[in-house]
């Protein structure tokens, strides 16, 4: 099925745009043992609790989903997300049935011709609100101006308080864990094939692997997180975790790939206060 899914998006083409009805994705339920290995992948203490970044797997399916509508008017293939913000209302229960309703809104165009999208999706359980997500993709480029003056790198957020090896197969573990086989993950080749010079990892994996390492140091879960997604990361890179405040950093080879804060803001300076 998701095979499928990602041959229909590959040859999905731009529709006549505009506004979308909602999307409507329904599950029976989440995989205990499944949520159980994305614990172990990405760093999670042992518990059988479902993690707030795990939530974002059945929301990308569901965005997916919505994105095949015939009318979506940006090509799929070559989109790239930017951004994520994931809320929990109340606590969502693996076992039961699961309602996530996808709303899609075109953000007006830049005046350098750049196109973002943003996908909103709220999770229910019994008619309750259990997660919101709201993310945002980039579906056109930009034009670029030969007189802008180049981006000044942001000061360093605080110190160093945790920091992780990316393998060589780190992608394709994560593609099996999520389902993203986007081929940018994968190899070399492949994802040269789509115009970069070496692999990089999900963005998605890089809020995780920090939801784990904070959790971790402030010893209490977190309940909202909120990032933008600077600079692709390549694999076989060592990104390190940087607490200051309600934000964290994730830098590599010392400039910025990934900022944000996370809810509660305390559990960030418990952690900070660790270091």
């Amino acid at each position: 099925m998701q095979l499928l899914r990602l041959l229909r998006a590959a040859l999905h083409r731009p529709g006549r745009g505009g506004e979308l009805p909602p999307a409507v994705h329904e599950l029976p339920g989440l995989d205990p043992r499944h949520i159980a290995r994305f614990r172990a992948e990405l760093g999670f203490e042992p518990d059988d609790s479902m993690p707030l970044s795990y939530a974002y797997l059945p929301v990308q399916r569901a965005h997916l989903d919505a994105m095949l509508h015939r009318d979506f008017g940006h090509r799929i293939v070559g989109m790239v997300h930017v951004g994520h913000a994931l809320h929990q209302h109340a606590p969502l229960d693996p076992a039961r049935p699961l309602r996530l309703v996808t709303h899609i809104a075109d953000e007006p165009e830049r005046d350098d011709g750049a196109r973002f999208v943003r996908l909103r999706t709220l999770i229910t359980q019994d008619g309750q609100e259990r997660v919101a997500c709201d993310s945002r993709y980039l579906a056109r480029r930009g034009r670029r101006r030969g007189d802008s003056p180049p981006r000044d790198e942001p000061e360093t957020l605080g110190p160093v308080v945790a920091s992780w090896p990316l393998g060589a197969d780190a992608g394709r573990r994560y593609a099996r864990l999520s389902g993203d086989w986007n081929p940018i993950h994968l190899w070399r080749w492949s994802a040269r094939l789509f115009g970069l010079p070496t692999v990089i990892i999900h963005g998605a994996h890089g809020a995780a692997r920090c939801q784990a390492e904070i959790e971790r140091l402030a010893g209490r879960r977190v309940e909202g997180l909120q990032m933008e997604f600077l600079r692709p990361v390549p694999l076989g890179s060592q990104p390190t975790l940087h607490l200051a405040g309600s934000e964290f950093e994730l830098r590599v080879d010392g400039r910025g790939v990934l900022r944000g804060h996370c809810r509660p803001g305390d559990a960030l300076a418990a952690a900070a206060a660790l270091h």
